[in-house]
C-alpha cells in the first residue's frame, strides 16, 4: 500500500517536471550538460518498469526521443558551443566525473 502511494506520488512528480522543464513535444527547456538531459529523465522509464503508471512509458519515450532529436546531426543543440565538445568527446570532455552515473 505504501509502495503504491509512493509510485503514484513519483508519477505525479514526473508529470509535473515534464510540464515544467519540457516543451509540449518533449524537447528539454533546460540543459546543462548533454548527458544530464538523459540522466534527469531516466527514472521515468525505471519507475514504469517497477510497476508505475502506464503513461510513464509514453512520457519516457517522448523524453528520450526529444532529447536525442535535440542533439542529433540536424538538431539545434549540435551547433551550440557548450555542447560541441560534449557531443564529440562524450564522457571524456570533463575533467572528472561528478555524479554517480559516471562513478560505476
Amino acid at each position: 500500500m505504501i509502495q503504491r502511494d509512493l509510485f503514484d506520488t513519483l508519477a505525479e512528480a514526473a508529470r509535473a517536471a515534464a510540464d515544467r522543464y519540457s516543451l509540449p513535444d518533449g524537447t528539454p527547456t533546460f540543459t546543462h550538460d548533454v548527458d544530464d538531459v538523459y540522466e534527469s529523465r531516466a527514472g521515468r522509464g525505471l519507475l514504469y518498469a517497477l510497476g508505475g503508471a502506464d503513461d510513464l512509458l509514453d512520457l519516457h519515450h517522448q523524453d528520450w526521443t526529444s532529447a536525442s532529436r535535440l542533439y542529433d546531426q540536424a538538431g539545434p543543440g549540435r551547433e551550440h558551443a557548450e555542447y560541441v565538445g560534449q557531443l564529440r568527446d562524450g564522457y571524456y570532455n570533463l575533467g572528472q566525473a561528478f555524479e554517480w552515473f559516471h562513478q560505476g
